[in-house]
């Protein structure tokens, strides 16, 4: 599917540019990497911790969601509107993490809630790091003359030219997979129902409306968001496999020793 679908890179680019909605792509911007910064945030608030760690994680909290912010109100308005509703947020949006409830405080609990922070971290850190060697160039970029098409697979190099050659893969797209925790939910919280759909249905619909703005606004072709989706995936994948592989290791090693 990803193979199909990156042969009409530029083909999906034209069309969805030149139908793009400002409210579409302005709001898939600013939403688009939430997740990767309150989802992490609200993690750690979940690791309750007196001491010189507990302040050390509760300042880690106030960084993430400070981000937040930075990405929901940057560029929106002037310099000083800018900062005050950054610092309002900030503090709304801190407020709202500590407000959310909390898992119980179990081994399997912490756990699942240390596998999805690494997942989160390794997939950020691979998108970024792929954007560097692949030197991309956008399709605003392209549509400009500016530089010629690449596909997907042609390494240009690192990038040093700035943001405008950032476009594989997509960094928003891989900041509203971060969503996929959703998933988990029920494995955390017993009351929620274990087969619901709501949940994955709720997490796979942002990730898809980030994409499509993002393509819509010529940041990224489809090749692109779906290379993070798939980055995502991957980590969130491997991470829970290698954390249930672990689980049953120390279980069986505990019932030997019994």
């Amino acid at each position: 599917m990803f193979l199909t679908a990156a042969t009409r890179d530029l083909a999906v680019s034209y069309r969805l540019t030149a139908q793009a909605s400002p409210f579409i792509v302005e709001t898939g911007a600013r939403l688009g990497p939430f997740p990767v910064f309150f989802i992490p945030a609200w993690c750690l608030r979940s690791f309750e911790t007196d001491g010189k760690q507990g302040v050390f994680l509760r300042l880690i909290e106030a960084g993430l969601c400070a981000a937040c912010s930075v990405e929901l109100w940057r560029d929106a308005f002037g310099m000083l509107a800018e900062i005050l509703l950054i610092v309002i947020s900030t503090i709304l949006i801190y407020g709202l993490v500590h407000q959310l409830p909390l898992p119980e405080q179990t081994d399997g609990n912490h756990r699942i809630l240390i596998t999805y922070l690494a997942a989160v971290v390794a997939a950020f850190a691979t998108v970024h790091l792929f954007k560097m060697i692949w030197g991309r160039p956008r399709f605003y970029v392209i549509a400009n003359g500016d530089a010629e098409f690449r596909n997907w697979y042609e390494i240009a190099g690192f990038a040093i030219r700035g943001d405008r050659f950032y476009s594989f893969p997509s960094g928003h797209t891989q900041g509203a997979s971060a969503s996929l925790f959703l998933f988990a939910l029920p494995e955390l919280f017993p009351s929620l129902p274990r087969k619901s759909v709501v949940l994955p249905a709720v997490s796979l619909l942002f990730i898809g409306f980030v994409a499509f703005s993002r393509i819509m606004a010529g940041m990224h072709f489809v090749s692109d968001v779906m290379a993070a989706f798939a980055i995502s995936v991957f980590w969130f994948l491997v991470l829970r496999a290698y954390a249930c592989r672990r689980s049953t290791g120390e279980k069986e090693k505990k019932d030997v020793s019994e």
